[in-house]
């Protein structure tokens, strides 16, 4: 994803995958927009990733596919031979249209131990509170948690802390430069 613009990639996906693959997702890709076209050429194009690479991803994976029995809701035999990573389970071939592409765009779930916030949400650098960069949610989860992580509470901190860290820019951005170099 490094070396795409603005760090974006593509998962594809078949129709016959996408319709029991996407509902699992909840409410991420579910309700992503996706790109829908009737041959992988002009999905590629759509999703402005380079057209002959994509077909000779999915030929090269399709090559791998080895005959099985699929079952979506438990461990199959449907693998992959001489692909790496190889996949072991749930390896079908991409070769029945609709196909589906989603963007993907990597983002922070969490810093572990992440940035350190006062009461008002203001990031601290060099032990001294920002007068105008504020934080909230999964970004300060190792702070308010301080060590392991329970599923949620990214949730909840982003809610609370969400509500005080807007609170707070909001004030900041009525001041002066003045009024800021002075605080």
């Amino acid at each position: 994803m490094e070396n795409r613009p603005e760090g974006a990639s593509a998962l594809g996906l078949t129709y016959l995958g996408g319709d029991r693959v996407i509902p699992h997702y909840g409410g991420g890709m579910s309700t992503a927009k996706a790109a829908l076209q009737i041959d992988a050429k002009q999905l590629a194009h759509n999703l402005g990733l380079p057209e002959q690479t994509v077909l000779d991803t999915v030929t090269h994976y399709n090559d791998a596919c080895r005959p099985g029995t699929f079952d979506h809701a438990t461990l199959d035999d449907c693998r992959t031979k001489n692909l790496v990573p190889p996949k072991s389970h749930w390896a079908r071939p991409i070769d029945e249209p609709p196909y589906y592409g989603y963007a993907l765009r990597p983002g922070i779930t969490f810093t572990y131990l992440g940035l350190k916030v006062n009461e008002h949400a203001a990031v601290h650098f060099g032990g001294r509170a920002s007068s105008n960069l504020y934080a909230a949610g999964e970004m300060m989860a190792g702070n308010v948690l301080g060590k392991g992580y329970t599923a949620g509470v990214g949730m909840s901190i982003g809610t609370a802390f969400g509500r005080i860290a807007g609170r707070q820019a909001a004030l900041v951005s009525h001041k002066t430069d003045d009024q800021l170099a002075t605080a």
